[in-house]
């Protein structure tokens, strides 16, 4: 075996520690940037849509806020932006708060969009301020 020199041996020493606290570091970093796991579950919920007949809307809350989905007739057509599809059936959904002054617009059903009750602002379905 050859011999070990104090100077290499201190030299091995120092090295092992500092990678041990470099990667002790590292470890504790991710930690801090992963989201906790209160955050993440917060971010996804479940609703029943299968019972939902065309021109049906419903509101669901998510993370404090309110969140409408729409069953859109066929006749309607597909937006990919805002649209998501399950079978044969189209849905829309969206946050339900006015861009104006953050009010909760309510849907009118026979005119197939939002009416703010804040500033009568108007929104489509698909929640396009129009008015």
């Amino acid at each position: 075996m050859a011999d070990i020199q104090r100077r290499d041996f201190l030299g091995m020493s120092l090295a092992s520690v500092t990678a041990i606290g470099a990667i002790a570091s590292l470890v504790a970093m991710k930690k801090t940037w992963d989201p906790l796991p209160s955050v993440v579950s917060a971010g996804f919920t479940t609703i029943d849509v299968a019972n939902m007949q065309e021109g049906q809307f419903s509101t669901v809350e998510w993370r404090g806020k309110p969140v409408y989905i729409l069953k859109r007739s066929k006749k309607e057509g597909f937006n990919e932006k805002r649209d998501f599809k399950i079978g044969e059936s189209v849905f829309t959904t969206a946050i339900q708060i006015c861009t104006h002054l953050g009010c909760i617009p309510t849907y009118q059903d026979e005119e197939k969009g939002f009416l703010c009750p804040c500033h009568g602002g108007r929104f489509t379905a698909d929640g396009v301020n129009i008015a």
